[in-house]
């Protein structure tokens, strides 16, 4: 691939990785509001969802990060 090609797809896909992390900012602020406080780290979105459904199906709370379980 040359580097004029490369360009040209990393042009074309700029606006979907926009849109990619603003979906994923979307998705953290609600998912923030079931987290008990709790820090959703870095982008972990597969691991929010996990921490989040099993904390609402199982009734439970999430626990702080100094804790090694969740």
């Amino acid at each position: 691939m040359s580097r004029p090609e490369l360009e040209q797809l990393e042009s074309e896909l700029w606006k979907h990785f926009g849109a990619i992390n603003e979906a994923q900012r979307s998705i953290k602020q609600k998912l923030s509001q079931y987290a008990d406080g709790k820090n959703l780290k870095g982008d972990e979105l597969v691991g929010w969802l996990g921490e989040i459904y099993g904390k609402l199906i199982l009734d439970g709370t999430l626990v702080s990060d100094d804790l090694e379980h969740d």
